[in-house]
């Protein structure tokens, strides 16, 4: 019968460790733009969950979400506030792009292990 507590402590702290980590949102202020993300709490070096940088203007430049400081799902890049490419990074592939120059530019920025599968689509 004393065990009986002795379990339950045991189960309660398994449950709070394996729940999420808790966040912490962050600001970031560079020279020319803005970042907006959150951190883990018992780790400040490591960014988790939603992910947005944007110019001094406001404009948006790159969206997406984050896992342990590695990009995850779809990315959005902005060029002159419209959205200019979609990469999804789960599945390394290219989903969207408005103009070749991006292609290029978001290959060199992110060096790409694997070539793209899928022609992107141009509009």
């Amino acid at each position: 019968m004393r065990e009986l507590p002795l379990t339950f402590l045991a189960l309660c702290a398994i449950q709070f460790a394996v729940l999420g980590q808790e966040l912490k949102p962050k600001k970031g202020k560079i020279l020319v733009y803005n970042e907006e993300y959150s951190v883990l709490a018992d780790n400040k070096k490591v960014r988790h969950g939603d992910y947005k940088k944007y110019r001094i203007d406001g404009s948006q430049i790159l969206t997406g979400k984050l896992d342990n400081n590695n990009r995850v799902g779809e990315w959005r890049y902005y060029e002159n506030g419209e959205l200019s490419q979609i990469f999804n990074y789960d599945e390394m592939k290219l989903i969207f792009q408005k103009s070749r120059q991006m292609h290029i530019l978001l290959k060199r920025a992110i060096k790409l292990k694997y070539p793209i599968s899928t022609q992107p689509q141009t509009i």
